[in-house]
């Protein structure tokens, strides 16, 4: 979900990971309700939801490489050999337009344009091995950046919409 700044993506996302508890209304996903779950079932599907911030460098540690940093989910939720990790790494730089030697720079190496990419990366590196359903991409597209709104946009897996 890519949207305009305002619109309510973070409250949506804290709700279906669960830091929130919805009031009203249900959140449907993969066609469960997701109001309805335990914290502990809501947990087992956190590779099915990711969350991409603002400020994409703030969750990235500045001791790790960006290879480590886009491994970690990977491992955290045991997807594929390291093999196959190395190439999902490949194939989503490709995809939001970083070179493959990305992965031996620290975060702080990169512009903020890059560290939206890296962020969109890390968000997105589930999707193929049955994760990341759903992205909340907390930046706007009423940015200065055209650009930035195209290629977010264009990425397999986002969705994007200009409600201004």
């Amino acid at each position: 979900m890519v949207e305009e700044s305002g619109c309510g993506k973070t409250t949506i996302g804290r709700l279906i990971v669960g830091p929130e508890k919805a009031t009203s209304g249900s959140i449907i996903l993969d066609g469960e309700d997701l109001t309805k779950l335990s914290t502990r079932d809501r947990r087992k599907r956190s590779d099915k939801v990711q969350l991409m911030f603002q400020d994409s460098y703030a969750p990235m540690d500045p001791r790790m490489r960006v290879g480590p940093i886009l491994r970690e989910p990977l491992a955290i939720q045991k997807r594929g050999s390291r093999s196959e990790q190395r190439a999902k790494i490949s194939e989503i730089l490709d995809e939001v337009g970083l070179p493959w030697a990305a992965v031996q720079r620290y975060p702080h190496e990169f512009s903020g344009g890059q560290h939206q990419r890296l962020g969109l990366a890390r968000a997105l590196i589930l999707r193929p091995f049955g994760g990341a359903h759903f992205a909340a991409c907390h930046f706007p597209l009423s940015e200065p950046a055209p650009t930035a709104q195209a290629e977010a946009a264009s990425v397999p897996g986002a969705v994007a919409s200009d409600a201004q």
